[in-house]
């Protein structure tokens, strides 16, 4: 089988380490005092330094038309289409979205409650706008993947731009540690996968807060959020996550603005 690696001049490698996960579930109703001090130990893996914008999308889908592989529905125009995550590249968990976005050093981690890459809460945080695309500054558009401020490891956008789907479902983590968690729970619809990073919507009120854009912020996709797209994640592990499916609209993407994936009610 030929092999395309699109992603391979744009992944940042993550080392590995510990760090506590945190999180304000309360949007969800899922928030507990154990899971806002999941001990979590990451091994190695790469994280797109950019989300993954329509044009890198589509350059895939020629590609894999031209080699023999099949889609619901062509996207290009905004229909639904699914799609598989490969033995090659997956969303990340959010065990590793959240490691990658608080990353400092390895001893050091950004507060759960600040944008990736600042240095206040996002709610007091004078300097978010560096770092962040969102309802204060963006005008109501997406705006090109990497015109913001890199956090720690030069990854952009992890706070603000569109908000990005993560591995796991919505669900109750184990506590008090874990080693790469990584939910392999059914998918349901009752039972959806977590976004998180925020969007350009957040800021805009109170059922879309400036706090979407903290690190530790998870919601799910019956939440009002105006967009969401993805990241990819690679690691020696990633045989191990297999395939799973699910079913996307694409609309709203063009050149290197990120990749608006819509479908339910975001």
């Amino acid at each position: 089988m030929n092999k395309f690696h699109p992603f391979t001049n744009s992944l940042v490698s993550v080392p590995s380490g510990t760090f506590i996960q945190q999180s304000d579930d309360t949007n969800d109703g899922l928030a507990t005092a154990a899971y806002e001090n999941l001990r979590h130990t990451i091994s190695a893996f790469k994280m797109g330094k950019y989300e993954v914008t329509y044009e890198l999308w589509y350059k895939v889908y020629q590609w894999g038309v031209s080699h023999g592989y099949t889609f619901a529905n062509f996207g290009r125009e905004g229909y639904q289409c699914t799609y598989s995550h490969t033995t090659e590249m997956a969303a990340p968990t959010e065990g590793e979205w959240q490691y990658a976005a608080s990353y400092i050093d390895g001893s050091r981690w950004t507060p759960w409650n600040y944008a990736s890459g600042d240095s206040a809460p996002a709610d007091r945080s004078t300097t978010i706008g560096n770092y962040a695309w969102y309802y204060g500054n963006a005008e109501g558009e997406f705006h090109n993947v990497g015109t913001k401020a890199a956090n720690r490891l030069g990854i952009h956008d992890m706070s603000g731009n569109v908000a990005e789907w993560v591995w796991d479902p919505q669900d109750v983590y184990p506590i008090p540690s874990a080693t790469d968690f990584k939910d392999h729970s059914p998918l349901q619809e009752d039972q959806p996968r977590f976004i998180c990073g925020g969007s350009i919507a957040a800021g805009a009120g109170e059922s879309c807060p400036l706090n979407r854009l903290q690190v530790g912020r998870r919601y799910s996709r019956s939440a009002h959020i105006t967009a969401a797209g993805l990241r990819v994640a690679r690691s020696a592990r990633q045989h191990e996550r297999g395939s799973r499916y699910g079913e996307w609209i694409m609309n709203n993407c063009s050149g290197q603005n990120p990749l608006f994936l819509s479908g339910f009610c975001i």
